[in-house]
């Protein structure tokens, strides 16, 4: 048995002890919750760099298909009137071809020769251009659909990071306010 006089300092110093304890715990709790903290809002830099590529890809890939819809487009009318004027041509040189003589219809053969293989040159280029054109707009849509998936994937993981801060930062609250609490 312990002497009264001891009984008064044994009881101070186990309360004394338990409350560093409690607040060496307390503290490391907080110091682990800032921690969380600090690498939540690292996390949120780097969703928010992803939306932004994300961004740039999607504007990037939109501006691209709509200039080359555009060219396609432009592309697509020069090579209409192309072969407007080719028919046109073409029928009135096959309406004169009735009327020529034997030495005017050698000359015109040639003509319409020359003028159907420059049609042919015509069109090879414009299906060349046509390819590129769509080779372009498709790595455009692929740039411009792979940008929207990380899009919708940066918006969820800032909400979540968000929430997650706010969930900390009320952790933190509480846990000063407990220490407070101890230290009073």
């Amino acid at each position: 048995m312990l002497p009264k006089s001891h009984f008064g300092k044994l009881v101070f110093l186990i309360v004394f002890v338990a409350g560093n304890n409690l607040m060496a715990v307390a503290n490391s709790n907080l110091e682990k919750t800032r921690s969380k903290l600090e690498d939540v809002k690292l996390k949120k830099e780097v969703y928010l760099a992803n939306f932004e590529l994300a961004d740039s890809l999607v504007n990037n890939g939109d501006a691209i298909r709509e200039r080359t819809s555009k060219e396609i487009q432009k592309a697509t009318n020069e090579m209409h009137e192309k072969a407007r004027l080719y028919r046109q041509m073409r029928k009135d040189l096959d309406r004169n071809l009735k009327n020529a003589t034997k030495m005017e219809l050698g000359q015109q053969r040639l003509a319409i020769r020359e003028m159907d293989r420059e049609y042919r040159e015509e069109l090879k280029i414009y299906d060349q251009l046509m390819k590129d054109i769509i080779k372009e707009s498709e790595l455009a849509t692929r740039e411009y659909v792979k940008g929207m998936a990380m899009r919708r994937q940066a918006e969820k993981d800032l909400r979540e990071s968000a929430a997650l801060l706010q969930e900390l930062q009320e952790k933190i609250n509480d846990q000063i306010s407990d220490i407070d609490i101890v230290n009073n």
